[in-house]
């Protein structure tokens, strides 16, 4: 698969992704827009605002900003441990009886921030940053991954079986659906996954998650990007950097193809 990628026959005969996707647009459900009524509540509000609003008042600690007093740091490190102990098993249980029934092929990797962490990302939401405005009102509940579950099934045809599967157990618990086989980030059009916001209620308090439906192909280009381009773990020449980018844009196009043949099959 790396070999695949580093190769680039396929988007290396257009200009750029965009050419790719006009000729070749996505075809199957999992390239439909995602419906309006599981991102927002009937009067047109957030539903995953809503849910966060309503978690802060059973659960202080997720009103924590950026400046703790020496008790909320005390929350936040009990609830860095309430996360990796309590929540993260729970979440990927349940995902795990999920990937059970998609076979062998199914991945399912899960991690939780530690409460440095947590602190890190409030810090760094609520300074500013390039081309991102400061985020003053960044809470400790406003950390949606906090507790996060990869789901790596290795075909389109499993990721559309995999999102109507989770729709359909999880129900009314997801929150938010991003959708980005049907619509790319503008600036990341590249960059394939779906990630949704699950709530899940812990020792009676509530909780959530961020699932993300991804294939093997999708997933390897996005590591690599992350390790290397996003976050700078290993260092890289102007050339690397490049390759890496026209990987994540073949992996995009593959998938892109891979759907349409099967939409075509069936």
């Amino acid at each position: 698969m790396l070999t695949e990628l580093a190769r680039a026959a396929t988007i290396s005969r257009y200009i750029s992704l965009t050419d790719f996707l006009a000729d070749n647009p996505g075809l199957g459900t999992i390239f439909e827009p995602v419906s309006e009524d599981i991102n927002t509540a009937p009067d047109g509000s957030s539903r995953k605002k809503n849910f966060e609003a309503q978690a802060r008042q059973q659960d202080p600690v997720r009103a924590v900003g950026a400046d703790p007093t020496p008790s909320e740091l005390a929350l936040v490190d009990d609830y860095g441990v309430r996360l990796q102990r309590r929540v993260l098993p729970a979440a990927r249980r349940e995902i795990a009886e999920l990937a059970d029934l998609l076979g062998d092929r199914a991945r399912v990797s899960a991690r939780a921030k530690k409460s440095g962490d947590l602190l890190d990302k409030i810090r760094r939401m609520t300074s500013d940053r390039p081309n991102r405005p400061a985020r003053p009102d960044y809470r400790i509940g406003d950390i949606i991954d906090a507790v996060g579950v990869r789901l790596t099934v290795p075909d389109m045809a499993t990721l559309t079986v995999a999102l109507d599967m989770v729709k359909d157990r999880l129900g009314d618990r997801i929150l938010e659906i991003e959708n980005m086989y049907a619509q790319p980030k503008a600036q990341a059009p590249s960059y394939r996954v779906i990630p949704l916001i699950v709530s899940i209620e812990v020792d009676g308090l509530p909780c959530t998650y961020e699932l993300q439906l991804t294939t093997e192909r999708a997933s390897l280009a996005a590591d690599i990007e992350h390790n290397t381009l996003y976050k700078p773990y290993v260092s890289t020449s102007r050339l690397q950097k490049q390759a890496v980018q026209t990987a994540m844009e073949e992996a995009a196009a593959l998938d892109q193809l891979e759907s349409a043949e099967r939409d075509s099959d069936g």
